[in-house]
């Protein structure tokens, strides 16, 4: 609902400037994309096919504040592999549960260390958190038969980063924190998924990575932003930069800056509200239309 709400605010902000007649020097693109909450597939399409702009304004949550700075995220699944046996039975077999196991990969992950500098502002980047887990028999994680060891076991794991974060070496940084100790264990057998392999039905993660930004506050775009936002609210936005908590999510605006865009984030809603007030969306409407006629009438 938020997304379609979102869609039809800057439909109203285009019908804006159509209906006064503004002439526009540059084009103004409207993208209502798709899978935000599986990294951001249908941003992700639209730069692979080199469909972009000079500028993109995201409207995501902000609370009307000019937000310029956020995190990136990755997602990946943790597969470990054991032997099942009868319970009954155990006393003639040698049964490898895959449960037991992922506890020592677990207990491992809390050694992981990234090569990423941590900032001033993003405090606690990069972090890594185990988002869920499924243990049972086989792919399907049969629990119904309690009665026999867990031969399969599954973990989700999400690294939290900072722009331009390297999501090829936190991969690494995991795979550096399990190897060892699954050298000294011959029996624990596990192989990490990067996306899009974690993407399947008993998980729904991220099929794509998702990126960063970080613009500088004196940038023409979060200026021009701010400024029109000063002229339909009457005062300063109350952040322009970096935002406590929002800062911390991740929006579309990585990939559209992966594809040489320059990004900002500015919405009616915040990241702690489940709403929006309405003067909030109508305000943020004007100062997109403002801001789309100040940029797109003179050259970028």
């Amino acid at each position: 609902v938020a997304g379609v709400a979102m869609v039809q605010l800057l439909l109203v902000t285009a019908v804006a400037l159509l209906w006064f007649g503004i002439p526009l020097r540059g084009d103004l693109l409207i993208t209502g994309v798709v899978g935000e909450l599986q990294g951001g597939v249908g941003a992700y399409d639209l730069v692979q096919r080199g469909i972009g702009a000079d500028y993109t304004i995201i409207c995501e949550p902000s609370g009307t504040d000019v937000r310029t700075i956020h995190a990136g995220a990755i997602q990946m699944v943790i597969n470990v592999t054991g032997s099942s046996a009868w319970v009954g039975a155990l006393h003639h077999a040698s049964p490898v549960s895959a449960v037991e196991k992922m506890m020592k990969v677990i207990e491992a992950l809390r050694t992981v260390a990234f090569s990423a500098t941590r900032r001033d502002d993003l405090v606690g980047l990069p972090r890594l958190i185990v988002g869920g887990i499924n243990g049972g028999i086989g792919h399907g994680y049969a629990k119904w038969r309690a009665s026999y060891v867990p031969d399969y076991c599954s973990i989700i794991v999400e690294v939290r980063g900072l722009p331009g974060q390297d999501w090829e070496e936190a991969r690494q940084g995991i795979e550096r924190a399990i190897a060892p100790v699954a050298a000294q264990d011959p029996e624990l057998r596990y192989e990490i998924g990067m996306p899009p392999a974690t993407y399947s039905p008993e998980w729904r993660s991220m099929k794509v990575p998702a990126y960063g930004i970080d613009v500088p506050t004196a940038h023409n775009l979060p200026q021009t932003v701010r400024r029109r936002h000063v002229q339909v609210v009457g005062k300063e936005p109350a952040r322009v930069g970096f935002q406590d908590p929002g800062s911390y999510a991740w929006t579309d605006a990585g990939h559209f800056a992966l594809g040489g865009s320059i990004p900002v984030i500015y919405g009616p809603s915040s990241n702690l509200e489940h709403g929006a007030p309405i003067d909030n969306v109508v305000n943020v409407a004007r100062v997109l239309a403002l801001a789309a006629a100040e940029i797109c009438t003179r050259a970028v």
